[in-house]
């Protein structure tokens, strides 16, 4: 069955480190996998400093280049509206509630990110960030707005499980 996927941003920075993992991805995207991305996470990478390199060339244009290649194919780039927003928004309240500690500022593009996940019903999100997206107080926030918005809660995957899933398709 195939799987509805979404790529954090900090995804992708581990990615360009692993092109055999990024062919694999080619390969099975879409039949086994539908990728999807944000502008936020465009907007994240092409924020990065244009000084940044990686193996001698510049890191932000590779990100780029990437997210373009696997989402840009299928034009899908979900939209941030004005509900997501607010989806977003009630994620950080319960994630303070829960004893979360980072600032809105930190978290806000994470909260971005997993609403619309959640509003396009998409199947995994996958970050390679345990310590705020994939942060216990962060996934059960999700999951209380989720079930009060009557949202699909994704699957959260941390970057090395999603590695280990597409290697055996």
């Amino acid at each position: 069955m195939m799987k509805r996927v979404i790529l954090d941003t900090s995804v992708y920075g581990e990615l360009i480190k692993e092109t055999d993992v990024v062919d694999k991805l080619v390969s099975i995207v879409p039949s086994n996998y539908v990728l999807y991305g944000t502008k936020i996470i465009r907007d994240e990478l092409r924020d990065l400093s244009k000084d940044a390199r990686f193996e001698g060339r510049g890191k932000r244009n590779l990100l780029l280049s990437l997210y373009d290649t696997l989402i840009k194919m299928d034009h899908h780039n979900l939209d941030v509206s004005s509900l997501i927003e607010i989806i977003a928004s009630e994620f950080y309240k319960k994630y303070r509630a829960n004893g979360g500690s980072r600032s809105l500022r930190d978290m806000i593009n994470d909260f971005r990110i997993v609403a619309c996940a959640s509003f396009y019903g998409l199947d995994i999100v996958v970050s390679h960030d345990e310590k705020s997206m994939l942060a216990k107080e962060s996934v059960k926030a999700y999951n209380v707005v989720c079930e009060e918005f009557n949202l699909t809660i994704p699957n959260f995957m941390p970057y090395r499980k999603f590695k280990e899933m597409i290697s055996r398709d």
